[in-house]
């Protein structure tokens, strides 16, 4: 039977730390327009961990993404910059120290709202070089999709390494791969890596309750040695679906930190996703 990917929430993995430097407690600052208050918080809030990096020296770009949908564009280019800072600078932990209520805006003409998040973030500076000739690509044999249709991704890393791929959404990241029942997560350089590996499952995506699209993230990590970021003894179903483990982007933060900058290399992919019977933009 195929074996559909599903959630399964877990307790934050603690890893302890490996570098010759020590995090320091920085403060951050962040803001964010709309109407939607749940979406405006996260925004936010990746702006104030933002800062808190650029504070501490580590340059954050301004991500290219740009996606005209419904969903959390603000989290996906959280994301985006997040993969691209941390070779360089990590959040392995933070405080929030204010939070402002959404205040309308007396200027706007759009009856929107503007909320601040400030927060103390412990920031790891990275030591060391990364490994300029190791490179890794993530690609989707589609840019959209409609829900329940299946996804293909295909990893290719220009260095021998072990994959791990998440799912990332607002603070958490789903592994996807290496799985209880897909262990085997070697890459060989310059050899793609499908995912799913196997046709014994496949991967869908859904649309969130009272939306018609979506954009999911997608973030890749290869690493030249084994470091797996859990255990993948214990296999679950539920029905026919296989459940897999969640994280908080602070597990993630504190696994990736404890790899050395030269061991490994990470890249991201975002696709959109539609509610059956909506046709994806051209």
């Amino acid at each position: 039977a195929i074996i559909v990917i599903m959630y399964l929430f877990a307790s934050t993995v603690i890893i302890g730390l490996a570098q010759s430097n020590s995090p320091t407690w920085i403060a951050g600052k962040g803001a964010a327009i709309g109407t939607d208050f749940f979406q405006m918080r996260s925004q936010a809030l990746n702006n104030a961990r933002s800062d808190a990096l650029y504070k501490a020296g580590v340059f954050v770009r301004s991500s290219g993404i740009s996606l005209m949908s419904e969903s959390s564009t603000g989290s996906v280019d959280f994301y985006s910059k997040f993969a691209e800072s941390s070779s360089r600078g990590l959040i392995l932990e933070e405080k929030i120290l204010s939070e402002s209520n959404p205040v309308r805006i007396k200027s706007g003409a759009t009856g929107e709202f503007q909320m601040e998040i400030e927060i103390q973030a412990l920031v790891a500076v990275q030591e060391g070089v990364p490994d300029e000739g190791f490179e890794v690509t993530l690609e989707a044999d589609r840019e959209a999709y409609q829900e329940q249709e299946a996804v293909r991704l295909v990893i290719t890393s220009s260095r021998d390494g072990y994959v791990t791929l998440f799912n990332v959404a607002n603070d958490s990241l789903i592994v996807l791969f290496p799985n209880a029942v897909d262990k085997d997560n070697f890459v060989f350089a310059r050899k793609g890596k499908n995912f799913p590996s196997n046709a014994d499952y496949q991967l869908e995506l859904e649309v969130p309750n009272g939306k018609e699209e979506s954009a999911e993230s997608f973030l890749v990590i290869v690493t030249k040695d084994k470091n797996p970021f859990m255990s993948l003894d214990k296999i679950e179903y539920a029905g026919d679906r296989l459940k897999i483990r969640q994280a908080m982007l602070s597990a993630y933060a504190s696994w990736i930190y404890k790899i050395p900058i030269d061991r490994r290399c990470s890249t991201e992919k975002v696709v959109r996703v539609f509610k059956n019977g909506k046709h994806p933009s051209k």
